[in-house]
């Protein structure tokens, strides 16, 4: 994200850490993060997850001013890269992105759509929530709730900083909160799961299940399909 509008979002971040002072034990603080051509890319693709699972190193932090140095979390250079780097590794204590159903699926979809082959160069990254264990897994019911209302308005201006064509929340329902939108949406009935797709402000969302456990192929080709119809609507 533009040094400019990253630095917007520091007063945010700071009630956030504020907020989670008494959970600050081994937590975490996620920032988005956007390929070298993201903001050149022809259709600008947002994934966004839940929370991270585990972030760099300097996001445990709990000093706004390290956290948005050049050694923090905000404004890393090539920000995307570790994805392919990690998907090439070989090393079995690694997290390999390869491994991952939830890469697996984005690649799958941004190949197509953006029709590119470093697909990690032309994508952002996202997630709801921005505070989560250190050494991973999800945020707990109250540290959601102690971070929710800040996380709205976080997500809100990066969205618009980031002006995305189209969205795509992989959170399995964790969503609702973010999106009280009143506009009539699309769904797609996949087995016992549900794609909904919805447009406003001339943006394309999707609000689709966590890839883990699902068949990758059916996924991406019913999140392609609700891209496809979108353009054509």
């Amino acid at each position: 994200m533009p040094i400019a509008q990253a630095d917007k979002l520091k007063p945010l971040y700071q009630k956030l850490l504020e907020a989670t002072t008494s959970q600050a034990k081994d937590l975490c603080t996620f920032f988005p993060q956007a390929g070298k051509n993201y903001l050149q890319a022809p259709c600008r693709i947002l994934v966004v997850g839940k929370a991270v699972n585990g972030w760099c190193k300097g996001s445990t932090d709990s000093d706004i001013e390290i956290l948005f140095s050049p050694e923090g979390i905000v404004n890393r250079p090539d920000e995307m890269i570790w994805i392919n780097k990690l998907w090439q590794s070989t090393q079995s204590d690694k997290y390999n992105t390869r491994k991952s159903a939830f890469w697996r699926v984005i690649k799958g979809v941004s190949t197509q759509v953006c029709q590119k082959e470093d697909w990690w160069n032309w994508i952002a990254w996202n997630n709801l929530y921005k505070r989560a264990p250190s050494k991973g897994g999800n945020p707990s019911a109250k540290l959601r709730r102690s971070q929710l209302n800040l996380c709205k308005e976080i997500l809100e201006k990066e969205i618009k900083f980031l002006n995305p064509n189209i969205i795509i929340f992989f959170t399995s329902g964790w969503e609702n909160p973010f999106l009280a939108i009143e506009t009539s949406s699309k769904e797609i009935i996949w087995g016992k799961y549900r794609l909904k797709k919805f447009q406003y402000q001339n943006r394309i969302y999707i609000q689709t299940v966590h890839p883990q456990g699902k068949n990758e192929k059916e996924h991406i080709e019913h999140i392609l399909s609700l891209i496809t119809q979108s353009r054509k609507d």
